[in-house]
């Protein structure tokens, strides 16, 4: 049986608000990985010392927020296990 045109019409909306929803999902589970975390948070994360986490703390994917000297760092959380298991 052949769709007729308000058939097929009705199939490519309802097919594209899908698309739509889907995407919209995956957009909010990025949002939930690209969180970052203090040191002291990503050590607890990783079960080592914050000391430790600094001297390794190229092998995960951080970023300084403030300046030179007194700058912060903060670890994306998706990165810390991964990066750690692969080491």
């Amino acid at each position: 049986m052949e769709m007729t045109q308000k058939e097929r019409q009705e199939f490519i909306k309802d097919v594209a608000l899908a698309v739509i929803r889907m995407l919209d999902e995956k957009k909010k589970i990025n949002k939930e990985e690209e969180e970052w975390v203090t040191t002291k948070e990503a050590a607890q994360i990783l079960g080592i010392s914050v000391r430790y986490l600094t001297q390794i703390k190229d092998r995960f994917p951080h970023t300084k927020q403030g300046g030179y000297e007194a700058g912060h760092l903060r670890f994306l959380k998706s990165g810390l296990m991964e990066n750690y298991i692969n080491g």
